[in-house]
């Protein structure tokens, strides 16, 4: 049957999990766009880098 596919990420998370200027930056976001999430935004980031 072969190995099973190992998926990866789709996002990377920040290094500083608490850095209260990237959570408000971050809020923001969600609340003009209408995410659902922060993960989203992450997964945004990460295709932009």
């Amino acid at each position: 049957m072969g190995q099973p596919r190992r998926t990866k990420k789709h996002y990377a998370m920040p290094r500083k999990p608490w850095d209260s200027k990237r959570i408000d930056e971050e809020s923001a976001l969600v609340k003009t766009y209408g995410l659902k999430n922060k993960r989203e935004i992450r997964k945004i980031e990460t295709l932009l880098r």
